[in-house]
């Protein structure tokens, strides 16, 4: 038997009803979705088509949870751009100032121990990020 399915106006096919039934548990088309066949009074659902399946949805695995059993919600675009400003603020700051002081004779030491920290604290960040 030659299926042809119809989605959003779109005509595909012919598949086989073997065909159908892998796109089916596939996910690739659903039982709402309409076919039509030789033997069909016209377009039906898939479901009504015999011979073939529907799968059961699967349903998906509950959200992670914090140590307080609540489910843990993920950070949007915005949170995540504050948190890598704020997290690189201190340390941009802190080359500034360490740059400042480095060019200033008496306080050429305090200068470098501040370049030292901000740049191992941005190296920090960097590895943290990308790991």
């Amino acid at each position: 038997m030659e299926i042809y399915i119809s989605r959003d106006g779109q005509r595909f096919g012919p598949y086989s009803l073997s065909e159908v039934q892998a796109d089916l548990d596939a996910g690739n088309i659903v039982g709402t979705d309409l076919a039509w066949h030789e033997a069909a009074p016209g377009w039906i659902p898939i479901s009504q088509i015999s011979g073939l399946t529907i799968p059961r949805r699967r349903m998906p695995p509950p959200p992670p949870t914090t140590s307080t059993g609540t489910p843990q919600k993920p950070a949007s675009v915005g949170e995540l751009v504050v948190i890598i400003i704020l997290t690189l603020l201190f340390p941009l700051i802190g080359l500034v100032l360490g740059i400042m002081r480095v060019t200033k004779p008496e306080k050429r030491n305090e200068g470098w121990i501040l370049l030292g920290i901000s740049i191992f604290i941005m190296l920090f960040y960097v590895v943290l990020m990308f790991k």
